[in-house]
């Protein structure tokens, strides 16, 4: 791969990872952030429709606690009641009899009964304030009131109730027990309505219990702040082209059990099961909120769930708000968002490839021109300049090309003058040589005729050692043999051949003849070294090679 394609692929690999990464770095932050703030939006809705819940009904409820506390007739007629009961032998006996009564409702005695107390002073009184409440808010706010003394009878009703003994009601025992008792949602079979149970203990001036009273509050303004929350957007200034309709987003009010009380798409559901992905949605705090993206019926949701949170010393339900909203509604923006970042994202590679051919062909003008340059000066010519301009890299490189250009055309003539120097040496010196030849030819020739000389010389001398009837032999410097005569090979037995090169006493073998000592070489050295003829002892006798 040439370097003009690694420059390019290089550049585009690196601007396309570096593109992907913030294309999926956008997308996901993009994506949590929208999601955060549907989630923290309407976190916050529920938290402040579930404060309005909690707020109307203890306004509701506050009314009759201050009606309790400072009705001095109420309190009059219940200490009344519970005069009468106290001078009762068994007063037991008297609920159980009234009681059966109060069922019988058909007869006369039992119209009698009933009446004397749904007709009385106290009744009037509950009516005309349950009148009040539904003429100020156009609807029937409280669905039944009754109230009963300290032995659980009742003495006062707005409406005829099932009982007149309640003293072994679970709410009744309760309201006597807590001061205020709060039930979960229940229906009501003679309104049709469905409501809140609340009851209130009757205190005396001194705080001792002297009975109960017992509302059916109408929650229908409960589950018409529920319908509001559909009604409002998705989240705070998104876009005003969205389908806000049921549809999209969906309402649920759970009791603390997490059984669903009422939705918006069915209406009271009578604590129905659904857990709506509670086991999910845990929230840790009562103050905290919780979100999860689940798949209902196909589709998928974004569900928030909040608490409705305590309203001053309010602290009764324990219910939670669960706000649905349709997923893919929630994300549009992120989608339109995505395919921005897709075209934008076509449009950088398109951009990249562009400028990564533009980059490579810059880098690579500069290079190639270098290297067509180094390739001239490769042939031969040292003058040819390679003029780059640029200050980058390649510029420097160029410069540091031409600086050794100058450093070899200034080695080249170095060299060549060196070259001329050395070849003038060398053939003086080979003219010298001719003449040592010639000299050395001359002396040659004269060794020649000397040597001849000396062979002719050396052939003289061996016809006339040959010639002497004596044996004779001659030694060198170091006494070896290096000529004999015939007369020494006849009287030694030896061959020339094995005397030839050896020291005289180890090839002949002189003694005396008189104790057949052998004769040493001192006579020889010392007429060597006097120069003068020197004679062997007068006994002596040569050794022949046999031994004789």
């Amino acid at each position: 791969m040439k370097l003009r394609s690694k420059i390019a692929v290089s550049f585009l690999l690196i601007t396309s990872l570096t593109a992907g990464v913030i294309f999926f770095a956008v997308r996901y932050f993009s994506q949590k952030f929208i999601i955060d703030s549907v989630y923290n939006y309407n976190a916050l809705l529920l938290e402040s429709n579930g404060n309005s819940i909690s707020r109307n009904i203890f306004s509701r409820l506050e009314r009759w606690e201050t009606y309790v506390e400072n009705n001095n007739a109420l309190r009059a007629s219940v200490i009344e009641s519970n005069n009468q009961f106290d001078q009762m032998d068994n007063q037991g006996d008297y609920l159980e009899k009234q009681n059966e009564i109060w069922e019988k409702n058909n007869s006369e005695e039992a119209r009698v009964f009933i009446d004397s107390i749904t007709e009385n002073s106290l009744s009037t009184d509950l009516r005309d304030r349950i009148q009040f409440f539904q003429n100020r808010y156009e609807y029937n706010v409280f669905l039944e009131a009754f109230v009963t003394n300290k032995y659980g009878a009742i003495i006062a009703q707005n409406r005829e109730v099932l009982n007149y003994d309640q003293s072994n009601e679970e709410w009744w025992k309760k309201a006597k027990e807590r001061g205020v008792y709060i039930s979960d949602v229940i229906y009501d079979e003679k309104s049709g309505e469905n409501g809140l149970e609340f009851c209130i203990r009757i205190n005396d001036s001194r705080g001792n219990f002297i009975g109960v009273l017992k509302l059916i509050y109408n929650i229908e303004d409960v589950f018409k702040i529920i319908n509001e929350i559909i009604q409002l957007p998705i989240a705070e200034n998104f876009g005003e082209d969205m389908d806000l309709s049921k549809e999209k987003t969906h309402v649920y009010l759970l009791n603390k059990s997490g059984q669903l009380i009422y939705s918006d798409t069915q209406g009271f559901a009578g604590f129905a099961e659904k857990s709506l992905y509670l086991d999910k949605l845990k929230i840790v705090s009562p103050k905290r909120s919780a979100s999860g993206v689940f798949l209902e019926d196909g589709e998928t949701r974004l569900f928030v769930r909040s608490f409705v949170l305590d309203y001053m010393d309010f602290k009764y339900l324990n219910w939670s708000l669960v706000v649905s909203k349709n997923n893919d509604l929630i994300l549009s923006p992120w989608y339109k968002l995505s395919n921005y970042l897709v075209f934008i994202l076509i449009l950088l590679i398109v951009a990249s490839i562009m400028l990564s051919a533009l980059l490579a062909r810059y880098l690579t003008g500069s290079i190639n021109k270098l290297i067509e340059g180094m390739k001239i000066i490769e042939s031969g010519n040292l003058n040819h300049r390679v003029e780059i301009k640029s200050k980058d890299e390649v510029g420097q490189l160029s410069h540091s090309f031409e600086k050794m250009i100058k450093a070899i055309k200034k080695s080249r003539l170095e060299l060549d003058m060196k070259v001329k120097n050395q070849t003038e040496e060398i053939v003086e010196k080979a003219k010298d040589l001719e003449n040592q030849q010639a000299a050395i030819l001359n002396i040659l020739e004269d060794v020649e005729e000397e040597r001849d000389k000396t062979q002719e010389e050396k052939e003289k001398i061996y016809t006339i050692l040959h010639s002497i009837g004596d044996g004779v032999f001659v030694v060198d410097r170091d006494l070896r043999i290096v000529l004999v005569n015939n007369m020494v090979e006849k009287i030694s037995g030896f061959s020339s051949g094995e005397m030839m090169g050896k020291k005289y006493n180890e090839a002949l073998n002189f003694i005396h003849v008189e104790g057949r000592n052998k004769i040493e070489s001192a006579f020889i050295e010392e007429a060597m070294i006097s120069k003068k003829i020197n004679k062997m002892p007068k006994d002596t006798m040569l050794v022949k090679k046999n031994g004789f």
